[in-house]
C-alpha cells in the first residue's frame, strides 16, 4: 500500500501538481490545451450556438497553465488583480473583452489612471473547493494586489481519484468515466453539508489571503436566492466583504425574460449585459475598498 502511495506522488511529479505548494496548477486537457488559440471549447459547440454572440468569432486564448488568461510575471510592476471562479469568470460563451472580469479591469485602470492587470483563473464545471486550492497555489506566486473570487454552486465537488487527475462533479452531470463515483457523491451530497463545504473553502481562502496580506472580496454567481439568510451565513463566514450586488443583474427593472434573452454563445452563460452591470458594481466595490490608495482587507 505505501509503495503505491508514493509511487502515486511520483506519478504527480509529471502530471497535473494539484495542491502542491509553490507550483502553479496546470489545468490544460486536450480539449483545452495550454498557449493555444480554440474558436470552441466543449460547452461552447459550434451545433448549439445562439444569442447575440451567434455568428461572432470568439478566441479562447490560453496560457501556458491552460487558463484563459495572461501569463504570469511576478516580476511586473504593474498592479495585478486575481479572478477566481467557474465558466461565469471564464467566460464561456463571451469575447474575452465582455466577461466582467475585463469590464471590472478597464473600469479600474480609467479609475485610476494606470495599468491593471487582469489575471483570470476562471474553470469551468468547477466548484469552492477547486478555487481554494487555486488561490492556496497561485495567490502566493502571483502576489496580487487584489483578489476577487465569484463562488459557484454550493453542491459542486472536485476529487481526485489518482495523483494529478482531477474530476469535478456536479448533481445534474454524471461522467462516462465516473458514474460509480457521482451514484457515491449523490449520496453524501446535501444542502447542509454543501454548506458547510462552503464555509470551509471560503475561510481557507480568507486565511490565505490574510496571510499574504492580499484584500479580498466575494460574491456568488448564482445570488442570494441559493443562500441562507445573510444573518446566518455572517455566522459561518466573513460578509463584509461581500460585493453589494448579486450576478447575474443588470438593472431592477431587469426580469427573467429579459435576462433570457441576454445570452452567451452557447445559450446557457449570461450575456454581455449581465456581465457589464456585474463587473462595474464589483470594480466600484473594489475601488471602495481602496484598492489602488491603501487598501483594507
Amino acid at each position: 500500500m505505501a509503495f503505491e502511495y508514493f509511487r502515486g506522488i511520483e506519478e504527480n511529479e509529471r502530471a497535473g501538481r494539484f495542491w502542491l505548494r509553490g507550483e502553479l496548477p496546470d489545468v490544460s486537457t486536450k480539449a483545452i490545451p495550454a498557449s493555444s488559440e480554440l474558436l470552441w471549447v466543449p460547452a461552447d459547440t459550434a451545433g448549439r450556438a445562439s444569442g447575440v454572440y451567434k455568428d461572432v468569432r470568439i478566441t479562447y486564448r490560453t496560457n501556458a497553465h491552460g487558463w484563459r488568461s495572461r501569463e504570469i510575471d511576478p516580476a511586473s510592476p504593474n498592479k495585478k488583480i486575481m479572478f477566481v471562479g467557474c465558466s461565469y469568470t471564464m467566460g464561456i460563451g463571451l469575447p474575452y473583452e465582455d466577461v466582467w472580469t475585463s469590464v471590472a479591469t478597464r473600469h479600474l485602470e480609467e479609475a485610476l489612471g494606470e495599468p491593471v492587470e487582469q489575471h483570470n483563473f476562471g474553470y469551468g464545471a468547477h466548484g469552492n473547493d477547486f478555487f481554494a486550492m487555486v488561490v492556496h497555489q497561485i495567490l502566493p506566486i502571483l502576489k496580487p494586489d487584489f483578489l476577487v473570487v465569484l463562488f459557484s454552486d454550493l453542491s459542486r465537488r472536485t476529487i481526485f481519484p489518482k495523483f494529478g487527475y482531477r474530476m469535478a462533479l456536479l448533481p445534474t452531470y454524471v461522467p462516462d468515466e465516473g458514474r460509480s463515483l457521482h451514484r457515491a457523491f449523490l449520496e453524501l451530497q446535501s444542502d447542509s453539508n454543501d454548506f458547510m463545504d462552503f464555509a470551509r473553502q471560503h475561510s481557507l481562502i480568507d486565511a490565505v489571503a490574510t496571510l499574504h496580506g492580499v484584500p479580498w472580496v466575494w460574491q456568488s454567481k448564482n445570488g442570494p436566492q441559493d443562500w441562507p439568510p445573510l444573518a446566518q451565513t455572517a455566522k459561518y463566514v466573513r460578509v463584509d466583504n461581500m460585493i453589494d450586488r448579486p450576478f447575474p443583474a443588470y438593472g431592477p427593472k431587469a426580469t427573467e425574460d429579459s435576462l433570457k434573452r441576454d445570452l452567451a454563445r452557447d445559450g446557457m452563460h449570461p450575456g454581455p449585459l449581465s456581465n457589464r452591470a456585474f463587473g462595474l458594481a464589483a470594480a466600484e466595490f473594489i475601488l471602495g475598498r481602496g484598492f489602488g490608495a491603501g487598501q483594507t482587507a
